[in-house]
């Protein structure tokens, strides 16, 4: 499904760690290997750019 987003376009992520899914927190850039990877390449591959930041955290409840 097509989707127009603006250049400037922000996701920010945020959770525990389903959302986490082993990204590296000392990597602000991580994305880890779930939902977040996903939708990042998802956005990709329909060549829309968003600044993509997950900010899940593993063992926190949210």
């Amino acid at each position: 499904m097509p989707f127009d987003v603006s250049p400037s376009a922000r996701l920010l992520f945020q959770g525990d760690s389903i959302t986490a899914a082993g990204r590296d927190p000392a990597d602000g850039l991580s994305l880890g290997h779930g939902y977040v990877a996903a939708v990042a390449r998802h956005f990709a591959a329909s060549g829309a750019t968003a600044d993509i930041l997950n900010r899940g955290v593993s063992g926190h409840r949210t």
